[in-house]
């Protein structure tokens, strides 16, 4: 037993060894105290995250839309969206479908108006390239088109469509615009009784006849959970193109146009968006907000270049795809314009700010080898989700498709612009009709089919590698024929399915023509549907969001994920096109991917090296000159079907 007067001494005068030990308990207790206290205050003190100022600022952005939108008859105007007659079902046959299906909440997109309409069943057949063939043998030398020839006899396989939604515009904001940047003036060049010395403040610009709006591209803003579109508005009077400019319009995701709402920029900093909301808070002036937010609808205000050319001043063609795998996601615009007497590609960013007083910023595209005068359009965008995600501050790296017929695609920088040529060799496939013009062009961006679809085709194909350098792509493109029997210009959509392989891009798969079920109207009698009475135009505008589910269970066989059997997904795609350059509308498909995916019945997603390497051209250059024969081929039928019916004779 240890004595009290030994204990105290002991206390009061510790071995070092013991005296270590006691200061290290003791730091330990104070470091716990003190990480329970701060935990403690977490509990307490609401913790600032870097969105959080932009979420407050879009909350009050969307109060003030709701405290401007008026009586209910501006309501009832603001629902504008109205379904299309499609008349007889031409291309696509059967009874429509209709479904109830509640709208998703994770994807507001999925809204009534997408889940709860009609779908009839698309009769369309394509041409494929990854079939099987002997490695002895030339894929475009001796195969048959017959023998590329893909039409699903699976009912879950066949792609569907609703009617065409008509989207308007009753150009709100036009004449603000017009009178503010001068561009008004430009009336009297046309109009004898418009005077160059008139007050442009008193002149109506939206009453004079011959405003175009078509090329409508949309892309779904997730954080401001609305459809941002993005057309052309062309004035040609007597048919004669004067100006052009490019037209900003929001939607909800029923597809009722939002008017007076504004949308955050995304460059705004938190500084900037706190006082202009203080600002505004004080002053209710709308200007205050100008700085970090851009209203709709509206123009978008970019420099027309009128010293390259007295007509047509303006941009043509936009597209609008969202960058998702920079930094900072946005929207991007491309269109073309006119630049050293020639033709060039731009891009722009319309939720990124611009300096006051000045245009909106554009950035040409072009590579080293691309000189002054070219003529350049119809480039198709798309991005790849495989590249590395760029450095802080830099938007990344943008791919084009600049041509289909060989297939050419560029890898271009939005930040500097340059563009360098990623596969270009490739011989291009013959005209089946000789000198009369017969081509395939770009229509929609291409959207990345998701990597957990790509993964499962993978594992069917034997590739676990979760890395492996394969992505595929799903667009639509479009034909151009001259003098086929409908007018003296037919266009119509084509969908197709890119794959990179490696560093080898090849088409998979590409439709024959598509209408979907529409009668189209004509160029010169937009009352018309018939041939004799104009051109006969169909175009693909964007694919404003493509929805897919996870793989839904087969009901062959016992759900497994490296089956091989060919699996079944639940998706909902939404495609802007136009009619005559006359119209925006938008169309509403089902089951696309399952109509992709039942194509690898027939073929592989993986090619040998042999096809990866030269061979692949020539599978590409077969499909097209298949697709271009079929085309025209479809032009004829239409013709037939579409002809103006001879005047009855009174005996």
């Amino acid at each position: 037993m240890v004595k009290s007067g030994t204990m105290v001494a002991w206390l009061l005068h510790p071995s070092p060894r013991i005296r270590k030990s006691i200061i290290i308990s003791a730091l330990v207790i104070i470091a716990l105290v003190l990480s329970a206290t701060q935990m403690l205050n977490r509990s307490f003190e609401p913790v600032y995250h870097p969105l959080d100022i932009k979420d407050e600022a879009r909350s009050l952005l969307e109060k003030l839309y709701q405290a401007h939108r008026g009586s209910d008859a501006e309501m009832k105007d603001a629902d504008t969206a109205t379904d299309t007659d499609t008349n007889a079902n031409v291309n696509g046959k059967g009874t429509p479908q209709t479904t109830s299906v509640p709208p998703d909440p994770e994807n507001p997109y999925l809204s009534n108006t997408v889940l709860n309409v009609q779908y009839r069943p698309i009769d369309v057949q394509g041409f494929l390239g990854m079939m099987p063939f002997d490695p002895k043998k030339n894929y475009y030398k001796d195969q048959f088109c017959p023998d590329l020839l893909y039409k699903s006899s699976d009912s879950k396989r066949i792609m569907e469509n609703s009617k065409a939604r008509l989207l308007p515009d009753d150009l709100e904001g036009l004449n603000e615009y017009l009178r503010k940047t001068g561009y008004g003036s430009l009336f009297s060049r046309k109009h004898n009784d418009f005077s160059p010395d008139a007050d442009l403040s008193e002149v109506d610009f939206t009453s004079y006849p011959d405003w175009f709006r078509f090329t409508g591209s949309s892309v779904w803003l997730p954080d401001e959970k609305v459809h941002l579109m993005a057309s052309r508005l062309l004035y040609a009077p007597a048919k004669y193109p004067l100006m052009s400019f490019i037209r900003l319009q929001i939607f909800d995701a029923d597809w009722n146009e939002i008017k007076g709402r504004r949308l955050l920029y995304v460059d705004a900093p938190e500084h900037d968006i706190k006082e202009a909301m203080g600002n505004y808070t004080r002053s209710h002036n709308e200007e205050d907000l100008d700085s970090v937010s851009i209203k709709f609808p509206g123009i978008l205000d970019i420099d027309l270049d009128e010293e390259s050319r007295e007509f047509l001043l303006g941009p043509e063609d936009p597209r609008i795809v969202y960058n998702d795998v920079s930094g900072i996601p946005e929207p991007v615009i491309i269109f073309n314009q006119d630049a050293n007497g020639g033709r060039a590609m731009y891009l722009t960013f319309p939720l990124e700010r611009t300096p006051r007083g000045m245009k909106k910023p554009t950035l040409k595209l072009r590579t080293a080898l691309m000189g002054d005068g070219t003529y350049e359009k119809n480039w198709t965008p798309f991005f790849d989700t495989l590249d590395p995600k760029p450095e802080a501050n830099m938007r990344g790296s943008m791919y084009v498709m600049y041509d289909i017929n060989p297939l050419r695609v560029y890898k271009c920088s939005l930040d500097s612009g340059e563009c360098f040529i990623v596969q270009q060799e490739g011989a291009k496939a013959p005209n089946p009709r000789g000198d009369k013009l017969t081509s395939i062009r770009g229509g929609t961006s291409l959207i990345p089919i998701p990597r957990y679809v790509v993964q499962r085709l993978l594992r069917r194909d034997g590739i676990l590698d979760s890395d492996y350098p394969l992505q595929m792509w799903l667009g639509f493109v479009k034909t151009h024929i001259n003098d086929c029997g409908c007018g003296h210009m037919f266009y119509r959509p084509h969908l197709m399915v890119m794959v990179k392989q490696e560093h080898s891009f090849r088409v998979d798969l590409l439709s024959d023509s598509m209408d979907f079920g529409k009668d189209v109207m004509s160029f010169d009698d937009h009352s018309s549907v018939y041939c004799d009475d104009g051109n006969n135009v169909l175009n693909p505008n964007e694919i404003a969001f493509w929805d897919i589910s996870y793989e839904r269970p087969n009901e062959d066989s016992v759900f497994d994920l490296e089956s091989k059997l060919l699996p079944y997904y639940d998706d909902y795609l939404a495609l802007t096109i136009s009619e005559a350059d006359e119209n925006v509308q938008v169309i509403f498909l089902k089951n696309v991917l399952n109509y992709i995916i039942g194509a690898y019945k027939h073929g592989t997603l993986v090619l040998g090296k042999k096809d990866v390497g030269r061979e692949v051209r020539e599978r590409t250059k077969k499909v097209e000159s298949c697709v271009l024969k079929a085309a025209s081929r479809y032009c004829e039928i239409y013709s037939l079907t579409h002809k103006r019916p001879p005047p009855e004779t009174i005996d």
